[in-house]
């Protein structure tokens, strides 16, 4: 119960590694007062234009803003934008060192045009290739020789290329011979390739599509869905997002349902990066599965009210958390 959470575990040291696609997303916001005379599309009139570490750098960010040591792998371009990319995450005492340049694919950049409190549009540039074999070799090379400082290894896979099924085989037996938990967040393609990880947390939509039972509507069959995944992966801890239907937690054969939390939203970019990253660091802090979830709905649902991609603070967390306990006193 929420109510019950020990704030003073939850920032206790963490040292986590985090792989995956890293992201750069760039806003552009203003005010729309005219529609164009070229097409009937409103006219953007820019008057702010800022750039936030997205994707697997997101959870990075979001780790590192609420204390943890955090070490980044993945793959930019080689272009002012994965230099940008790699220069905030450094201003946020983020280890880079693993964080390689590919001259043949650029920086995944998602662009986001905001009026007000509403996305208007969005434009990405990415490269979806899988890495080249010596590039891999790198990544991997390179969380074996940190993997005796990590406490977890968190894999945050939007399928750009840089997870394929050989690279996650080699970094999961690195995990297996260090005794590291794993927590994966993946996408569709890629998921049965994460066999027995100890943590996989997944959307409805996404674990319909792994299973084949897309055609099932949530309220009838989340459960079934659950339990087939489960057996897929031979994941030993299940977390399945449902949107406003909150969290089903799978763990050990026994279900739970955790509610989402109510908030006024304003845009849901990156709550599920930072769902990911507080939910490792309660882990690793010693919370169970259900309490590690409670906190990590709590941290999303700070996050909605806020535009744009988004690192909460500490401040911000024990705040939200003690509201929350004092509600249901």
């Amino acid at each position: 119960m929420i109510k019950a959470i020990e704030i003073e575990k939850l920032f206790k040291e963490a040292k986590i590694a985090v792989l995956g696609d890293v992201m750069l997303d760039r806003y552009f916001s203003g005010d729309a007062e005219r529609i164009s005379p070229e097409a009937p599309i409103p006219v953007v009139d820019v008057n702010n234009v800022w750039h936030i570490p997205g994707g697997a750098a997101n959870v990075m960010s979001n780790l590192a803003s609420l204390g943890a040591k955090v070490w980044g792998f993945g793959v930019t371009g080689s272009d002012a934008e994965g230099k940008l990319l790699k220069d905030i995450l450094v201003q946020r005492n983020i280890d880079v060192v693993n964080i390689t340049a590919d001259i043949h694919r650029p920086t995944t950049v998602k662009c986001r045009v905001i009026v007000g409190h509403h996305q208007m549009l969005r434009y990405d540039f990415e490269s979806r290739e899988h890495l080249p074999n010596h590039i891999a070799s790198k990544l991997i090379k390179g969380l074996e020789q940190i993997a005796t400082e990590i406490d977890m290894l968190v894999i945050s896979d939007y399928d750009k290329g840089v997870m394929s099924h050989e690279a996650i085989s080699s970094i999961l037996e690195i995990a297996r011979n260090h005794k590291i938990e794993v927590l994966v967040d993946p996408k569709v393609n890629s998921t049965r390739s994460y066999v027995s990880v100890e943590y996989l947390k997944i959307n409805i939509s996404n674990a319909k599509k792994v299973t084949g039972m897309d055609f099932v509507t949530p309220s009838k069959a989340t459960k079934q869905i659950c339990q087939t995944l489960a057996k897929i992966t031979r994941c030993n801890n299940l977390i399945m997002t449902m949107g406003k239907e909150g969290l089903l937690v799978f763990s050990e054969g026994k279900m739970t349902r955790i509610p989402t939390l109510a908030k006024d939203v304003y845009d849901v970019t990156g709550a599920g990066d930072v769902m990911t990253a507080v939910l490792s660091l309660a882990l690793i802090n010693g919370y169970d599965i259900t309490t590690a979830c409670e906190i990590a709905t709590i941290a999303a649902s700070l996050k909605v009210t806020k535009i744009g991609t988004y690192s909460i603070s500490r401040e911000e967390l024990i705040s939200e958390i003690k509201i929350r306990a004092s509600s249901m006193s």
